[in-house]
């Protein structure tokens, strides 16, 4: 076999650029990985990677560093992305010695476990020895025609973020300080916000201030996609001052404001409280389905009661800002 599964080295990136855009359906160029691997992680990203005699690169998956709060814990871990082999070489069981080297590389730095959300040719994996299915969910979904909402309430208004500017910066870092967190939640800082939605390389989100009677008080990050059926808006993040708003009032602002710009709405549950709301004003978990997979590394130091919070779906925040997908 003229292939060798090695750990990534400079010069491979624009092999991994080409192998991934020619697999998936997105552009994955060198500026993304740039960004998905150098700036989006609190260290670079673990890499792994299949390669052929000439060092093209016919295989990959990595780990990007990040840390979670797990109850009043703060814990290494990563998210897994990108497995791919290329089609001309699946047939070749290389899927199983490429994970085990990018564990490798994860234990070797300090990550108790991965996490991710594989589609649905890369779900089998999550049989393999510590690997645990958190859960498969649909995304919750209602026409935008059906939204029965008060537009009369402008309370709750939206504006636009078209610059940057440090004011901005300085209080969403205060709304950051202030969010009330989950069991389990990546943890977000103001450095992981902009590097995550303001920095993104290929401009996909549209993000506003959330002001309550001219008072800031958080972000809405969003993105319209369009498919045959029509166009889609996603929340990828909502990050808000959980003292000075009420949800429900929130989202009733966001279905009437938004509903003209789109077909239909898309959500992830993002909280278990949020997902009530949504179902209250119809919407129906009947859209795409997600797996969450996770995978504890073998010198990890997780109790076991931190192993069942992270296990248990109701206990994580999620948005789509969460994975690499979006």
């Amino acid at each position: 076999m003229n292939l060798s599964i090695r750990p990534y080295k400079p010069g491979d990136e624009e092999s991994i650029s080409k192998l991934l855009t020619r697999n998936t359906p997105y552009l994955r160029d060198h500026r993304f990985w740039v960004w998905i691997n150098r700036i989006l992680p609190v260290n670079p990203s673990l890499i792994a990677v299949i390669a052929d005699k000439n060092n093209v690169i016919q295989g990959h998956t990595a780990i990007m560093p990040y840390e979670i709060c797990v109850g009043e814990k703060i814990i290494k871990c990563g998210m897994s992305y990108h497995t791919l082999i290329d089609k001309d070489y699946r047939d070749q069981d290389l899927i199983l010695p490429l994970l085990e080297l990018a564990d490798k590389l994860a234990d070797d730095a300090g990550i108790e476990f991965h996490y991710g959300f594989p589609n649905k040719n890369a779900r089998p994996i999550y049989k393999l020895p510590n690997h645990y299915k958190v859960e498969k969910f649909l995304s919750l979904e209602m026409d935008s025609c059906n939204v029965k909402c008060n537009d009369n309430d402008s309370t709750i208004t939206f504006e636009p973020i078209n610059e940057i500017d440090y004011s901005f910066l300085y209080s969403l870092n205060q709304v950051l300080d202030s969010h009330s967190k989950e069991k389990v939640e990546i943890r977000r800082n103001l450095q992981y916000y902009s590097a995550r939605y303001f920095h993104h390389p290929q401009g996909l989100y549209k993000s506003y201030k959330i002001f309550i009677q001219a008072k800031f008080v958080g972000c809405l990050i969003t993105k319209l996609y369009d498919k045959e059926d029509g166009k889609y808006f996603h929340i990828i993040d909502l990050l808000v001052d959980d003292h000075k708003i009420d949800y429900k009032q929130l989202f009733n602002a966001i279905l009437a404001n938004f509903a003209k710009t789109c077909d239909k709405f898309s959500f992830w549950k993002i909280n278990e409280n949020i997902k009530n709301i949504l179902l209250e004003y119809g919407f129906q978990e009947n859209g795409f389905d997600t797996f969450l997979g996770l995978c504890f590394l073998p010198n990890n130091k997780i109790s076991e009661t931190e192993k069942e919070l992270l296990l248990d779906f109701h206990n994580w925040r999620l948005v789509m800002g969460d994975s690499d997908a979006f």
